[in-house]
């Protein structure tokens, strides 16, 4: 219900002012073609180019090093399953063994070395090098968005702005 008084009630017909004070640090995601996001802000067409970047060899050894140790995981996993009918192996926990592939694949920078991984010497990989070419090529006068899928990403971007 919309918390404006006399406004309609549907949260899609509020204004920003009026639900964010109750929804706190919560994000609620808008679609670009929404009448309210077209009134906030003007964007320009959207200009999607797919870059293929191969893994420099330190970052390709730990991506290798945490897709052996899924395999091997997921092999005991089976195998357990197979032995004890009370088992079941969890969705969770083969998306958490996932997530140390897209890690190693996104950000490798975040792996010091610890759980027997290899660590990454460096934070830049091919792929941010890649990146930082391309915004490079950028003029001035134009702007852009970079969206990224995991934070340390992030703030290595900013990092990177800042000097």
């Amino acid at each position: 219900m919309c918390p404006v008084p006399g406004g309609i009630h549907r949260w899609k017909s509020c204004p920003a002012t009026a639900w964010y004070p109750s929804m706190g640090p919560k994000v609620i995601r808008r679609l670009v073609d929404d009448p309210l996001v077209k009134q906030s802000i003007q964007l320009p067409p959207k200009n999607v180019r797919v870059v293929m970047v191969e893994m420099d060899p330190a970052q390709k050894d730990i991506y290798d090093w945490w897709y052996n140790n899924f395999v091997e995981w997921y092999m005991k996993q089976l195998e357990r399953e197979e032995q004890d009918a009370d088992y079941t192996l969890k969705n969770a926990a083969i998306l958490g063994q996932l997530w140390k592939l897209r890690q190693a694949a996104t950000c490798p920078h975040i792996f010091t070395g610890g759980d027997g991984a290899p660590a990454y010497n460096g934070t830049q990989t091919a792929k941010h090098r890649a990146l930082w070419e391309l915004v490079e090529a950028i003029p001035r006068s134009d702007k852009a968005v970079i969206f990224t899928g995991y934070n340390p990403n992030a703030h290595l971007m900013a990092e990177t702005l800042q000097t």
